[in-house]
């Protein structure tokens, strides 16, 4: 049955740092079902629950018991889990999974028992486990300071609802939460065209993204430039790496430190990150990323994102221009939630394409 099928997301509330602005849905696993807060991340493949058998670490979530399911099915392969935010040990197990109106039966995922959190108190957040929707089963870390470990053994759900074919197009629509006043969406099988203007911009995938090998096995599409104005710096030759799990614009250092310059966005002292006065967001320019021949508009109030602590200065909006290591050698940039919650994004597997309309 072909179907077209939606869900709801929101973002994490009153986010102490970075790391917390995720996208967070719901969905279900098991018969009957047992909810989970998920965070949805694009640039991750497979799907991965808390065990009641994790360590003391995993105490806040909401744990997959897999003896109160009539459906689960034991798999028992050993997994490397690995995804930006953290990794964890983990067991296959199969399930069925409810979710946007869907249902798959036997979908494997993994079930973490120890995982290690990459930024403190990370496991205290408002999310049980992780929904990855990229283009390929198995994703390489693009971060070259990690660990290369890759998830393996795991189905990646929208690849699965297409092979048992679900959907009436191979698609999903994306449009984040920016608040809690203004939910997010996500639509498999078509794009809800009434939630974006004027036409989609279309963009091819670099190399094959289903090969996790060549490109990450990410949503990979060609950077031309970045500037401000009559001004740009050229990116010919760089791919840029979409992520709605990552809250900010990782750029070249240098481009990083013309652009803080440019707009103005200081550090109070040593110890915190660049800022300004966010009353000073109206009057200050656009920035155009241009990515394969076309031009995508983001203003102040995506390319800084606002904080009200004491720790940061007060009240203050933030840079979200993130430097790239030093040790990179990949010519990559890597666009967060803080350029796609400006826009409409349609995810096209059969295409191999991702595209782009202004909300």
């Amino acid at each position: 049955m072909y179907v077209k099928a939606k869900d709801i997301l929101s973002c994490s509330h009153k986010p102490k740092d970075f790391e917390e602005f995720v996208q967070i849905t719901t969905l279900e696993v098991g018969t009957p079902p047992q909810s989970f807060r998920m965070i949805l991340s694009i640039s991750d493949a497979g799907l991965f629950l808390p065990s009641p058998r994790c360590n003391a670490s995993c105490w806040p979530f909401q744990q997959y018991k897999s003896s109160l399911s009539s459906t689960y099915v034991a798999n028992g392969t050993h997994l490397n889990v690995e995804y930006m935010r953290l990794e964890a040990y983990a067991i296959a197990s199969a399930d069925t999974l409810h979710f946007a109106g869907l249902e798959l039966p036997n979908l494997t995922f993994g079930e973490a028992w120890e995982p290690f959190y990459r930024t403190p108190e990370v496991g205290y957040r408002e999310w049980d486990g992780e929904l990855g929707l990229a283009p390929s089963e198995k994703v390489s870390n693009p971060f070259p300071y990690l660990a290369p470990r890759f998830s393996t053994a795991m189905e990646n759900p929208f690849l699965s609802m297409a092979s048992r074919g679900l959907l009436d197009r191979n698609v999903f629509g994306l449009k984040l939460s920016r608040g809690e006043d203004d939910p997010g969406e996500i639509m498999f099988g078509d794009a809800n065209h009434d939630l974006y203007e004027g036409e989609l911009k279309v963009l091819h995938l670099l190399y094959d993204s289903s090969d996790w090998s060549s490109a990450y096995g990410r949503w990979n599409v060609p950077a031309t430039s970045i500037g401000v104005g009559n001004n740009s710096a050229s990116l010919e030759g760089y791919a840029a790496s979409l992520d709605s799990n990552f809250p900010l614009i990782s750029l070249p250092e240098d481009i990083v430190m013309l652009l803080e310059n440019h707009f103005g966005l200081k550090r109070p002292n040593q110890w915190l990150p660049p800022s300004m006065d966010c009353s000073k967001r109206d009057e200050s320019e656009d920035l155009i990323i241009r990515l394969g021949g076309y031009d995508f508009v983001i203003s102040a109030y995506e390319y800084t994102i606002e904080f009200d602590r004491e720790e940061y200065g007060g009240h203050r909006c933030l840079s979200a221009f993130r430097p790239m290591p030093r040790s990179s050698r990949e010519k990559y940039i890597h666009l967060g939630s803080a350029f796609l919650r400006r826009f409409y994004s349609v995810f096209d597997l059969d295409e191999r394409t991702v595209s782009f309309a202004k909300l």
